[in-house]
């Protein structure tokens, strides 16, 4: 009988691409969010609308009405801001003594702050042009004809349970990024033009959508337009509107218009009527 030794590999390449694997895996993945805090503070805008309007009544057109909103938006190319379209859009209907009244606007200002404070305690503005929204998202573009620090890194899609965070930046120079979860994908229930607190007097329409995104963010004035990013610093919406918690637009279902404006006018070359 002839017996034949075994060579036996050795077990310590696989021991060594196990440790690796799990050394990979076990790593936590970079928040970008938080790497490019500075980036993302230098591209969030405040912005201003006023609008004049009118409303008719027993005698006829009433007098000239100015409002002013508050909101914000964010940088996604040198001359383009990103936004809602409720902070940049007047509203056709408005509540007077919470009777719902059609309106006529007259004129429109849009504005964005300056990042600076003047020599006289106030920030000056440039103004901006509203080239696009869509009628169903709450979403807006707004085109400069300076350039901003901006930040981009694509347009995701949220789903339930996971984490994202919130772009806060309120008196132009500040930042909170806000870490929340994704409690909720779809808004129904009831008519949010009569629930909708701070915001009573300027919604001309339901916000009801199955793909508006729920936080667990309080609802706050003031927030509308700002930006919600994943981990990878993608945008996956815009501040809508609160009713208890802070709900977003959601960016996916307007990705290839947004996409598609900003390679041909984020980088200058808009035109009055150019769209």
């Amino acid at each position: 009988m002839i017996y034949v030794k075994r060579k036996w590999l050795s077990p310590l390449p696989v021991i060594l691409i196990l440790i690796i694997a799990l050394a990979w895996v076990t790593v936590p993945k970079p928040i970008v969010p938080y790497d490019q805090y500075p980036r993302i503070q230098r591209a969030m805008v405040d912005i201003t609308m006023s609008f004049s309007f009118s409303f008719k009544t027993r005698e006829g057109e009433s007098e000239p009405i100015i409002m002013t909103t508050y909101g914000q938006g964010v940088a996604i190319a040198p001359h383009l801001i990103l936004t809602a379209r409720h902070v940049v859009v007047p509203p056709k209907e408005v509540y007077l003594f919470f009777v719902k009244v059609p309106i006529k606007v007259q004129t429109v200002w849009v504005e964005v702050l300056e990042k600076e404070v003047t020599q006289w305690g106030f920030y000056d503005t440039f103004s901006a042009e509203v080239i696009w929204y869509d009628e169903k998202v709450d979403v807006a573009l707004l085109y400069v004809d300076r350039e901003l620090p901006y930040f981009w890194n694509g347009i995701g899609k949220a789903r339930l349970g996971e984490t994202v965070f919130f772009a806060d930046s309120r008196a132009a120079k500040s930042l909170a990024l806000l870490k929340t979860e994704i409690v909720g994908i779809g808004f129904d229930g009831f008519d949010i033009e009569e629930d909708m607190g701070m915001l009573l007097f300027f919604k001309d329409k339901t916000f009801s959508n199955p793909d508006v995104i729920g936080t667990a963010l309080p609802a706050v004035g003031g927030v509308s337009g700002g930006p919600l990013m994943n981990r990878k610093g993608e945008y996956v919406g815009v501040a809508s509107f609160g009713a208890e918690v802070l709900y977003f637009a959601p960016l996916w279902k307007v990705e290839e218009a947004v996409i598609f404006l900003r390679n041909l006018y984020g980088w200058g070359d808009y035109c009055e009527g150019g769209y």
